[in-house]
């Protein structure tokens, strides 16, 4: 598996009083020296050495939709779903069931399994075996993306951000496994913002100044925005549930598999 290659990295990465590291902080490589971090960016960017060494499927090759036709088997689309902040509201109704539509009216005879799961649940093996298994990923901003780098080359990444909050951490994965990549904005969740705020004791001034903010990024054609530094407003943003355009992501994730499929031809 990737112990030696996680361990090397966190040698180098500030750890907990018992020394213990996120697995995050490894992937992201946090505070390691510049020749170190050349060093797992380049096994990253070499599949013979990440994932013959760590034994791991790279390539789908060709007739692959067609191999798993005959198999009565499909693409699989993963959504991972959260259990606290950053949950997906009306997921199953808004998500699930529209790829599904699509799929059956653009992949004709092509069967798309669509499975729901609270990935945090996951021992870290059976994290990375469903990685492995996924053509397409459905997921909310969160360290839980750190596991992308498991992902097949030409996967599909949907990564959801909460409004106005925008981190783009993971940016190097996305290049460096070569993945399709789309990032997408919620709608605001204003109620779960400001009782955050309050609970955080903010006062009305502050709650108010941070309410304005909202509604300054809404007016900018409603993108998230990095720029903010206020750490408590940044909290915050991150306690949002997630509505995002259901069907954006449908379109998104469908004609992706659609283009997985003809790229992959036998």
């Amino acid at each position: 598996w990737v112990y030696d290659d996680a361990d090397a990295v966190a040698r180098e990465v500030r750890g907990r009083r018992d020394g213990t590291v996120c697995f995050r902080s490894v992937v992201l490589a946090h505070e390691p020296g510049e020749a170190l971090r050349n060093f797992y960016y380049q096994q990253l960017d070499n599949d013979a050495m990440f994932y013959e060494r760590n034994r791991l499927g790279a390539h789908r090759g060709k007739g692959y939709c067609e191999s798993l036709a005959a198999a009565g088997d499909g693409p699989v689309i993963f959504v991972f779903d959260r259990k606290n902040q950053r949950r997906f509201v009306d997921v199953d109704a808004g998500l699930v069931a529209r790829v599904e539509t699509l799929a059956a009216q653009r992949l004709p005879g092509t069967v798309v399994r669509v499975i729901k799961v609270e990935f945090s649940d996951l021992p870290f093996r059976e994290q990375v075996a469903t990685m492995q298994g996924a053509d397409a990923v459905v997921a909310a901003h969160g360290a839980g993306i750190a596991n992308a780098i498991f992902l097949r080359p030409r996967s599909v990444l949907i990564e959801v951000f909460p409004f106005g909050y925008m981190p783009r951490v993971f940016s190097f994965i996305v290049t460096r496994r070569r993945l399709r990549y789309h990032p997408v904005v919620s709608a605001p969740d204003h109620d779960a913002f400001v009782a955050c705020l309050e609970k955080r004791k903010a006062t009305e001034e502050e709650v108010e100044s941070a309410l304005a903010t909202i509604r300054r990024v809404a007016r900018r054609e409603g993108r998230a925005m990095d720029q903010v530094r206020l750490s408590q407003l940044n909290i915050c943003l991150r306690h949002q549930d997630l509505r995002p355009d259901y069907e954006e992501i449908a379109e998104k994730v469908v004609d992706d598999i659609k283009w997985l499929c003809e790229s992959n031809a036998a």
